[in-house]
């Protein structure tokens, strides 16, 4: 079914370097503006200049979202880890974990960032854990 939920989560490396909490208010802000009209929905975790990205809603958008990124000069080496039917969403509104916002999330995000290093499955409840104890980023729905 073309618009089922579907999840996919990806690494990829910023080009923004040094990534600055303006570079990463921005890039949210704009992530959040589409993926509203989009109805999708997600997390985010960053640490130095990659990112892990888990974004949930119907596969077309995904579709285009991946898309989008592949264009976007912001990402670069996008590795796509799963793309595919999810029974329900597991982030049910927009999260962000940064160690730059959180510099005691150093270690547990970098474990994130390792391609092929752990399960999709294991990087998701990770990620769920991170952002399940943390507050969520003013601003942010």
């Amino acid at each position: 079914m073309p618009n089922s939920l579907h999840r996919l989560s990806y690494l990829s490396v910023a080009t923004l370097k040094p990534l600055s909490l303006i570079g990463l208010a921005e890039l949210l802000a704009i992530s959040q503006r589409n993926n509203d009209r989009d109805g999708l929905t997600g997390a985010l975790a960053v640490s130095k200049s990659q990112y892990f990205g888990v974004v949930e809603g119907p596969r077309d958008n995904l579709f285009s979202l991946v898309a989008r990124l592949q264009r976007d000069r912001r990402h670069r080496d996008i590795h796509i880890l799963e793309l595919g039917p999810a029974s329900a969403r597991i982030f049910g509104r927009w999260s962000l974990v940064a160690d730059l916002i959180e510099p005691s999330l150093v270690v547990s995000l970098a474990d994130l960032m390792i391609p092929d290093a752990l399960a999709v499955e294991t990087r998701l409840a990770m990620l769920e854990g991170l952002t399940g104890s943390l507050r969520q980023v003013p601003g942010m729905r």
